[in-house]
């Protein structure tokens, strides 16, 4: 199985597009998508690590850009289905 569950961290992002936008976005999405939001910024790698210690699977990919995220996302769902 290529893709078994996608984890989106938000890193505190005062970007509007990053917060009810997105929130609609992934219940769209299968059940397997998890967006998870921090409290406060807590920087690049510890984002990372955040979502790392929820996956599941045994290969991670991270995304970086956020406005790229919805094709990394779609092609990741097309996999999950």
């Amino acid at each position: 199985m290529w893709c078994v569950q996608v984890i989106l961290v938000n890193d505190a992002s005062p970007n509007e597009d990053l917060r009810e936008p997105l929130e609609r976005y992934v219940k769209l999405l299968p059940r397997k998508v998890l967006l998870v939001r921090t409290k406060k910024r807590e920087g690049l790698m510890r984002a990372r690590m955040i979502g790392a210690g929820m996956a599941t699977g045994d290969v991670l990919f991270f995304q970086v850009r956020y406005d790229t995220i919805r094709d990394a996302i779609s092609t990741c769902c097309q996999k999950l289905t």
